[in-house]
């Protein structure tokens, strides 16, 4: 059984928990996805699976108008496509999946081609290097849509330029607790950077976690861009760490308290809505990154038990459609799973 990217253990003491990029790639004599007609989609589609055979990896193939909302649900929560290919105008759209998931190429997304890899923990020269070979593969057999002055073209002009989206996912509650999240938005914006929450654009927090990513890639090299985020994750690192230090100080004894009370609720809870199990996982993972929590870990990352608990992925676990109530109590059941033989 291959294992997933996000099934690998070492995160819950890691605040980074994973490095993303993305390419953002179009072939050349053929309009943006939202102007194309269902023959040049099919056309395009065909192009990217051949071109994609020279990748010498074990893909899945996913022709997305074939599969149901539930199921492209799953994969959004997964973070295998983004919300944009689950929409009803999104369609003639297919996906290329990398066994362990660590690799996606959508195609037809807003571009032709987007190309995804996803690496645990930092590692945003190993995603990088993974996401060039990719497309250097690719480029080999498609000819790209490419500009002398303005570099690779997109649907989108934030994207123009080298088409390079790179981000880190952090964990960082105490910047959120004391309201600095919206402090550092500002101030990244400035830079052409920007933070968002763990399932989109708006700087929503589910479970403290949160993206830091370039949000312009014309008039700079992809190398300078790695750089820039680098510096940055590493200042909004130091300044969590920093805040988590002066509050253990403060009172310890409070700190440590919160912790171990959201540890026992999860081990015993018999009925937990998403919002609440978010908020109870984000803590115990911070007991584990301070050294605070000393009880056993979970048989899962907590990373991914996150993952696990969407509605799509706790009816997969049921098999079959679950109400809202029977949802939060199967998340609950799954989650206390994690403890091992109850007590």
């Amino acid at each position: 059984m291959v294992t997933k990217w996000y099934e690998k253990r070492g995160s819950d003491e890691n605040i980074i928990i994973s490095t993303r990029v993305r390419l953002a790639r179009n072939l050349k004599d053929y309009p943006f996805p939202a102007k194309m007609t269902e023959k040049q989609k099919e056309e395009v589609i065909t192009k990217v699976r051949k071109a994609a055979i020279n990748l010498e990896k074990e893909f899945d193939f996913i022709e997305l108008t074939d599969v149901d909302k539930y199921t492209k649900r799953k994969m959004v929560e997964k973070h295998v496509i983004t919300r944009r290919l689950t929409e009803d105008d999104a369609t003639g759209s297919a996906v290329l999946v990398k066994t362990d998931e660590e690799i996606s190429i959508m195609i037809n997304e807003d571009d032709h081609i987007r190309i995804q890899v996803i690496c645990p923990g930092d590692s945003v020269d190993e995603a990088y290097k993974i996401a060039q070979e990719t497309d250097a593969i690719l480029e080999k057999h498609l000819e790209y849509a490419f500009h002398d002055k303005y570099g690779y073209l997109t649907a989108s002009p934030g994207n123009t330029g080298t088409g390079l989206k790179a981000s880190y996912m952090v964990h960082i509650p105490i910047l959120e607790l004391i309201g600095q999240i919206k402090e550092i938005s500002s101030a990244l914006h400035k830079l052409g950077m920007q933070i968002k929450g763990m399932y989109g654009d708006r700087v929503d927090s589910f479970g403290s976690m949160y993206y830091i990513c370039n949000q312009y890639t014309m008039g700079k090299k992809e190398e300078a861009i790695i750089d820039e985020l680098k510096d940055i994750k590493n200042k909004i690192i130091n300044q969590e760490i920093k805040m988590r230090s002066e509050i253990l100080d403060a009172d310890s004894l409070e700190f440590e308290d919160k912790i171990y009370k959201s540890y026992a609720n999860l081990k015993y809870s018999r009925i937990m809505n998403p919002l609440e199990a978010m908020i109870l996982l984000s803590d115990v993972k911070l007991g584990f990154e301070t050294g605070i929590l000393k009880e056993p870990k979970l048989k899962e990352n907590i990373y991914k038990i996150m993952l696990m608990m969407g509605p799509s992925r706790l009816q997969e676990m049921e098999g079959r459609k679950l109400t809202l109530k029977e949802r939060d109590i199967k998340r609950a059941t799954y989650i206390r799973e994690q403890f091992g033989k109850e007590e």
